[in-house]
Parts: structure tokens; C-alpha cells; sequence
């Protein structure tokens, strides 16, 4: 088990302010050494609760720690992290976009971008970690902290572990940014799964590994909750062209095709489809939000605005 966050002579952690609005769910960040926070979301306003912190850039890796392992058994280890992917709303590179009229006076605008910034921010279940800054000795903030720890070479460490640290960093892929234009929807987990009913259908009608694919939502101004963007992104460095494909109208359509017919296909949840599954929208990425995944609600709305 990675007991320590590996450091390097005369170096330190890249370390960065951030937020999470636990309203709108928006993403704010700034360099530690520039900023001493955030009050207030940048997106809806509200006033910036508990999701916050200072995440530090891991770049050097991890060492695990001097403990015996001891035996396997056959129980699942404890989780013990929580990690998110979060749009910045930040793209530096050339834009193209395309709309898409739907059914029901509904318009669905395509942007695609390269360099869009991402961050993946894990805060281990809000706890966050205890991390000297001295050796990179690390506990769960839920853990108790040893009076006393050593060095990942058995010595004596006389840092301090007063502070809890999320662990994170930001990245840059290309993005395609979705926008319904004229829908918005409040019910719980509708625009989760929409979203990764769109990533299954991605894969399969562009003939892309899901693995090389994610995404996250994005709340955008004036109705942050309703009628957020989806954002879809390669999940390789650099980005690799895939969502970038998709600015063309006959292959979203398509994209559409194949994220209907992929939940149509699926059983679970029976005939109202009032559930999810594996066959379906959930993948292992998307563990947070297993329990709001709902096949049905993305049927109902594919087949209106999208009537064979």
C-alpha cells in the first residue's frame, strides 16, 4: 500500500487552491502561492461550503509503505478514495461548432475544442489526506496521526502533519462540449445518465475503446442545475482526436442511434427501466453516481427528440 507521496530533493509539490460548488457542482482553481481561497461559486453565486481545499500534484508518485502486507484474504479491500473529474470551463486551443435541431423546438449545439483543462481531484471521501511536507508520510484525514512516524528509509521524520491535503492534477485533452438548447430537466440523475448513455453510444458508433473516452457535466450560467453542458473528452494525453470526430451532423446522429438502441437493448429495471446496470450506463468510473442511473429517463427523452 502507497504510504507516501514521494518528494525530491529541493523540490516541492505543485500545490493548488480549488473549489467545488456544492450547489451547481462548478470547478475553480487556483495556484496555492496566488490565491488564499474561494468565497463564492463563479457559476451560480452561492457561497463555496465544505468542497474545498488545497490539492498537491503527486508528480513524482508514491512509495509504498515499510509495513508487512501480510496475507491476502478474500474480502474487497475498504475504499477509501473518492475521485472526480471536473471541467475548468478553460480551452485554449481552435473552436468548431455545429447545431443540431432535435424534436420539440430543442436545438443541441456542438463545440469542439482542443486543450480544454480537466482536473481530477480525489479528497478521499472529504476527509481529505495528512501529509508531512517534510517526507511524504500520508494517513487518511479520518485516520489517527502517529505522534511519531519515519522516513520511507526507516528514519526518524521530525515533520508535522497538521494539515489536510486532497491530491489531484489538471490536464489538458480534446473536448467536445454539448449544449441543449431549449430542454431543461431538475430530475435527479437525468443528466448523468444522459451523459453516459451518449459516452456508451460514442463507443460503439465511432468504433472508440471506452476506456479512451469520459466525461462530466459542466453548469452553465443561468441555469446550472436545469440545463447543464455535457462535456465528453479523450481520456488519453493530449487528446487524440476522438470527440473532435463527432462535429458533424450525421455522426451525432448516429451517436444518438447507438446510445438508444444500447439502452433499449439492456432489461434491467424492467419494462419502466427505472434502473441501470453494467450492460447499460454504469461503468467503473462512474461508481459516484451508480444509485441516480437511470435508463428509462434517457429512453423517454432520445425518443422524443430524436424520433426514428
Amino acid at each position: 500500500t502507497s504510504r507516501y507521496i514521494r518528494r525530491l530533493p529541493n523540490r516541492e509539490w505543485e500545490s493548488f487552491f480549488y473549489a467545488i460548488c456544492d450547489q451547481c457542482q462548478s470547478y475553480q482553481s487556483e495556484r496555492a502561492e496566488l490565491t488564499k481561497g474561494f468565497t463564492h461559486c463563479n457559476v451560480c453565486g452561492s457561497r463555496i461550503g465544505r468542497n474545498q481545499g488545497i490539492f498537491i500534484v503527486p508528480a513524482f508518485g508514491f512509495i509504498a509503505g515499510q509495513e508487512n502486507p501480510g496475507n491476502p484474504g478474500e474480502e474487497k479491500p475498504e475504499k477509501t478514495y473518492t475521485t472526480r473529474v471536473y471541467f475548468s470551463g478553460k480551452s485554449s486551443g481552435e473552436e468548431e461548432k455545429v447545431c443540431l435541431k432535435l424534436a420539440g423546438g430543442i436545438e443541441l449545439e456542438l463545440t469542439a475544442a482542443s486543450r480544454g483543462k480537466l482536473a481530477v481531484i480525489n479528497n478521499a471521501g472529504h476527509y481529505g489526506f495528512r501529509v508531512c511536507r517534510a517526507c511524504g508520510f500520508t494517513v487518511l484525514g479520518n485516520e489517527s496521526v502517529p505522534g511519531q512516524h519515519k522516513t520511507p528509509w526507516g528514519n526518524d521524520c521530525p515533520g508535522k502533519m497538521l494539515n489536510r491535503y486532497s491530491l489531484g492534477h489538471e490536464f489538458e485533452t480534446d473536448i467536445l462540449k454539448l449544449y441543449f438548447h431549449g430542454y431543461q430537466d431538475t430530475r435527479k440523475g437525468f443528466w448523468h445518465s444522459l451523459l453516459y448513455a451518449l459516452l456508451e453510444g460514442v463507443s460503439s458508433a465511432m468504433q472508440i475503446e471506452r476506456q479512451d473516452l469520459d466525461g462530466c457535466l459542466y453548469p452553465m450560467p443561468g441555469n446550472p442545475l436545469g440545463s447543464p453542458a455535457l462535456i465528453l473528452f479523450d481520456d488519453v494525453p493530449g487528446g487524440a482526436g476522438h470527440v473532435r470526430r463527432l462535429v458533424r451532423e450525421e455522426s451525432f446522429k448516429e451517436v444518438l442511434q447507438a446510445s438508444l438502441n444500447r439502452l433499449q437493448r439492456c432489461e434491467c429495471g424492467g419494462v419502466e427501466g427505472n434502473a441501470s446496470c453494467y450492460g447499460c450506463l454504469r461503468h467503473y468510473r462512474n461508481q459516484f453516481c451508480h444509485d441516480e442511473l437511470n435508463r428509462g429517463m434517457v429512453i423517454e427523452f432520445l425518443a422524443k427528440v430524436f424520433p426514428l
